[in-house]
């Protein structure tokens, strides 16, 4: 669902919901296992970012 604002924290609620949503992913797909090595590797360094957008976000709206 696209959420139209222009109310920021509208808009930061909806991108922390959308940056959660990518980490539970990339952290499921980690989480079955069998990956290529390059792959798991390529696939943590995403994770990492996400969480960290996620982070980023909290702060921004604390």
């Amino acid at each position: 669902e696209i959420v139209h604002t222009t109310d920021y924290k509208v808009m930061l609620d909806e991108a922390l919901k959308t940056e959660r949503r990518a980490a539970e992913t990339y952290n499921s797909i980690l989480a079955m296992g069998g990956l290529d090595e390059e792959l798991a590797d390529s696939l943590e360094q995403i994770l990492f970012d996400e969480e960290r957008a996620v982070e980023e976000l909290k702060r921004l709206l604390a």
